[in-house]
C-alpha cells in the first residue's frame, strides 16, 4: 500500500467536499465553523449542477473539466457577492461558538480522528477489494462516469443498468465526487479512502453540532468524539455492513445542516431581515445539496424533526393571528406549506405503493425488550464479542440519564422530541406497529438506516448524560478525596479537582477506545472478508490475478459477458475493462442483459443471441462454475451463462485459473449473418 499515494487521496477528497462550498458561502459572510459544517452540502450541490452543466453544453466530464467547472462556478458567486450584495448577509453565522475551543474536545477529537485513520492501515483495508454486492455496483457507478464521461444526474449512470438503457435517475454525488479526483486505475483506492474520509465528515459535522446546541456544556462537546467512536452505526454500518454508499454520505452531511437551523434559531435576535433570508435561504441550499446526494434525505429530516416542525408550526400561526408575524414570514410560511402539498400530492399514489411494497412484513412481538435495549443503543446487530460491545451497550445508561438532563433542564431544542418520535418509529422497523410500520419502508425498513438518523439526536442527548455523570462522580471523587469546600487551602483543592479530572478523563478514553477499537476492527472487515461466509466471495487473489492478464487482451470497445455475481463485473473498475453485466442487481430495464442471461447457452440455435452480441459488440465470455451469492442461485436466475456450448467452432480459450475461464466469442462472425432479416420493401 501507498500510503503517500493514500494521503494525496484523502486530502484531495476532502478538499473537493469542503472547499467550493465553503469559499462560495464565505464570500456571503459565512466563515467559521457553521460555514464549514454546511460547506460539503453546498459542495455536493455544486457537483449537482457541475453535471448538469457539462451534459447540457456536451463537454466530456472527467476529473480536469470537472475542477475547472467546480472553480468557475466559485469564482462567479464570488463576483456575483462583490456586485449583488456589497453587504454580507451570512455574516452573522460567524458568531456561531467556536467548536474546539475547550482543549477537551480538541482531545478528544484529536484521538478519534487518528484511530479512524490507523484502522484501516493496521488492517490493511486500503487496498482490498470489497465484497458485497452494492459495493460492486458503486465501484462500477464510479467507472461508468469516467469510462462514458457523462456525470448528468438524470442519465449519467445508465450504462450500469444494461448496455442498452437509458435516461436512469439515480442520485451521483458520490460517484462524482470520488470521479473527481482520480483516473480510472486508482478506483478501489480512491473508493475505500473515500469511506474512511466519511467517518472524519461525519465526526466534524456531530462536533459543530453538539458546540450548537450546548455552547455552555463543555464536557458535554468533549464526549461528542467519544460517543461518534463507540456507536458504528454512522458511518461504518452503513458502509462496511450494508455497503450503502451513497446514503452514509447524506447522513454526513446532515449534522452542519441541522446545526445551521438551530444556530438561526436559537438566536434569532442576531440575524436582520434580510439576513434571516439569506440564511434560511442556505438552509434550502444545502437541503438541496443533501437530496440530490441521496434522495431519502427529504424524508429523514421530515421524520425526524417533524415535532419541531409542528411545534414552530403553532408558533407561527399565533404570531399571525396577534399580528406579530412580518410579510416575508408569512409568504415563506404559505409557500412552504404549498410546496408541500403540492409534493404529497404529486408523490401519493407511487410513494404509498413504495412504502407497501418496501416495509418489513415478517416482524413479530418477540423479544420485545431485547428489540428495545438495542434501539437505545442504537445499533440492532450483536456484532462482536461480548466485551466488545460494552461500550456499546454503556450508550444505553448514557441516553437516559440524557433524557432525565433533559427534562430536568426543560430544554427546548429537537432532541427529546425527535428522538422519541422517530426512536418509535425505529422500533416500528423491529415490531409490527400498524401505520408506523408502514412508513418504515421508506428506510426499507432496515434499522440500522434508520438509527443512522436517528444518532442525529441520540448522540447529543447521550452527550448530556455523560456530563452529568461526569460531574456525579467528580463530585463524589473530591469528597473521597477529602476536599472541603470551605477549606481555606484552595490551591490543594484544585490539584485534587484536576487529578480527578484527569484521571476520569484518561480511564474513560482507555476503555472506550479499546473496546470500540475492536469492534470496529471486526465491522471494517466485514467489507472485505468472507471468511463466516464464502458464498459471498466476488473475487479471490488468483482470479484478481487472472483478470489482470485477460484485461490487458481484451481490446478498448469489447465486452465480456458473465454472471455480475461471480467476479466479472470487477473487470470494469479494477482493469478498465467494458463488461456487459455491472452489476448484479439486474434491472427490469436492462432486456438485452436479462435475454442473455436466460438463452445465451442457446447461442448455436437462437439468432437473436447472436445479434445482440454483434450489436453491443460483446465477444468474450466469463464462465465461472460458482453457483451461489449468498443466499442467490445465480443458475437459476441466469440459467443462459452455465452449460454453455463452448466446444462450438467459434468459441477459442484465451486464459484460465482453475475453472475459472475466459472464451472469445467468434461463433456469431459467421452464423446468423442475416437475422434480424431486413424489412420488406414498399
Amino acid at each position: 500500500m501507498n500510503l503517500l499515494l493514500t494521503g494525496a487521496f484523502l486530502v484531495a477528497l476532502l478538499a473537493v467536499l469542503y472547499a467550493p462550498g465553503y469559499l462560495a458561502i464565505r464570500s456571503f459572510g459565512a466563515k467559521g465553523a457553521l460555514g464549514l459544517a454546511i460547506a460539503p452540502s453546498i459542495s455536493a450541490l455544486m457537483l449537482t449542477l457541475t453535471g448538469v452543466i457539462l451534459h447540457a453544453v456536451g463537454i466530456p466530464w472527467n476529473h480536469l473539466t470537472v475542477l475547472a467547472l467546480l472553480a468557475s462556478l466559485t469564482a462567479i458567486v464570488f463576483g456575483l457577492s462583490r456586485i449583488l450584495l456589497p453587504f454580507k448577509p451570512l455574516q452573522a453565522l460567524s458568531s456561531a461558538a467556536h467548536p474546539f475551543a475547550y482543549w477537551g474536545t480538541r482531545v478528544t477529537t484529536g484521538i478519534v480522528a487518528i484511530l479512524f485513520l490507523a484502522m484501516p492501515i493496521w488492517l490493511g483495508t486500503f487496498s482490498m477489494i470489497p465484497q458485497h454486492s452494492d459495493s460492486i455496483f458503486h465501484l462500477n457507478g464510479v467507472w461508468v462516469l469516467g469510462h462514458y464521461h457523462d456525470g448528468y444526474p438524470f442519465g449519467g449512470l445508465s450504462p450500469l443498468y444494461g448496455v442498452a438503457v437509458k435516461d436512469i435517475s439515480y442520485p451521483l454525488v458520490w460517484h462524482q465526487w470520488i470521479s473527481t479526483v482520480l483516473p480510472q486505475s486508482q478506483i478501489l483506492l480512491a473508493t475505500n479512502v473515500a469511506l474512511v474520509s466519511l467517518r472524519l465528515i461525519w465526526l466534524h459535522g456531530m462536533v459543530v453540532l453538539g458546540s450548537v446546541l450546548f455552547p455552555n456544556r463543555r464536557r458535554a462537546q468533549a464526549a461528542i468524539p467519544l460517543l461518534v467512536l463507540i456507536l458504528p452505526t454512522v458511518p461504518i454500518g452503513l458502509t462496511n455492513v450494508l455497503s450503502r454508499w451513497p446514503n452514509a454520505l447524506m447522513l454526513c452531511l446532515l449534522p452542519g445542516l441541522i446545526a445551521m437551523a438551530t444556530f438561526l434559531s436559537h438566536f434569532p435576535g442576531l440575524f436582520t431581515t434580510g439576513q434571516r433570508i439569506a440564511t434560511k435561504t442556505l438552509i434550502v441550499l444545502s437541503f438541496a445539496g443533501a437530496f440530490f446526494t441521496h434522495y431519502s434525505a427529504a424524508v429523514c429530516l421530515l421524520f425526524l424533526l417533524i415535532p419541531s416542525i409542528l411545534q414552530y408550526c403553532y408558533h407561527t400561526v399565533q404570531k399571525w393571528r396577534s399580528q406579530q408575524l412580518e410579510l416575508t414570514q408569512k409568504i415563506s410560511f404559505v409557500t412552504a406549506w404549498v410546496l408541500f402539498g403540492l409534493w404529497t400530492a404529486l408523490i401519493f399514489n407511487q410513494a404509498w405503493t413504495f412504502l407497501k411494497y418496501a416495509q418489513i412484513k415478517t416482524s413479530t412481538w418477540n423479544l420485545w425488550f431485547p428489540k428495545l435495549l438495542s434501539l437505545l443503543r442504537m445499533y440492532q446487530r450483536n456484532d462482536g464479542l461480548w466485551w466488545q460491545t460494552i461500550p456499546l451497550n454503556l450508550i444505553i445508561l448514557l441516553l437516559i440519564v440524557g433524557i432525565v438532563d433533559v427534562l430536568l433542564s426543560k430544554r427546548r431544542d429537537y432532541l427529546l422530541p425527535s428522538f422519541l418520535f422517530f426512536g418509535l418509529l425505529c422500533y416500528a422497523s423491529l415490531v409490527p406497529m400498524g401505520i408506523l410500520t408502514t412508513f418504515t419502508g421508506w428506510w426499507y425498513s432496515d434499522p440500522i438506516r434508520m438509527m443512522g438518523v436517528l444518532s442525529l439526536a441520540g448522540i447529543p442527548l447521550s452527550a448530556l448524560g455523560a456530563d452529568r455523570i461526569y460531574q456525579f462522580i467528580e463530585r463524589y471523587w473530591l469528597k473521597l478525596l477529602g476536599s472541603n469546600e470551605n477549606a481555606a487551602d484552595t490551591k490543594k483543592t484544585k490539584t485534587k479537582s484536576l487529578i480527578a479530572k484527569y484521571s476520569l478523563l484518561a480511564i474513560a478514553i482507555t476503555l472506550l477506545t479499546t473496546g470500540s477499537w475492536n469492534l470496529r476492527a471486526t465491522l471494517e472487515s466485514s467489507l472485505y472478508s468472507t471468511i463466516l461466509d464464502p458464498s459471498l466471495q466476488q473475487i479471490s487473489p488468483g482470479e484478481e490475478a487472472f483478470q489482470k492478464r485477460i484485461a490487458k487482451q481484451i481490446p478498448p470497445g469489447e465486452l465480456v459477458l458473465g454472471e455480475a455475481a461471480n467476479g466479472s463485473a470487477l473487470l470494469a473498475s479494477l482493469h478498465n475493462t467494458d463488461v456487459a453485466l455491472k452489476q448484479q442487481n439486474y434491472s427490469k430495464h436492462d432486456y438485452v442483459g436479462r435475454y442473455l442471461r436466460k438463452h445465451f447457452s442457446e447461442i448455436a440455435t437462437d439468432p437473436r443471441v447472436c445479434m445482440y452480441l454483434r450489436k453491443y459488440h460483446i465477444k468474450y465470455f466469463y464462465y465461472d462454475p460458482q453457483d451461489k451469492f449468498a443466499e442467490i442461485s445465480m443458475r437459476e436466475r441466469s440459467p443462459g451463462l452455465y452449460n454453455v456450448p463452448t466446444g462450438l467452432p467459434g468459441f477459442t480459450l484465451i486464459d484460465h485459473v482453475g475453472k475459472i475461464q475466459l472464451w472469445k466469442i467468434d461463433y456469431c462472425d459467421t452464423h446468423f449473418l442475416d437475422y434480424p432479416p431486413a424489412p420488406l420493401a414498399r
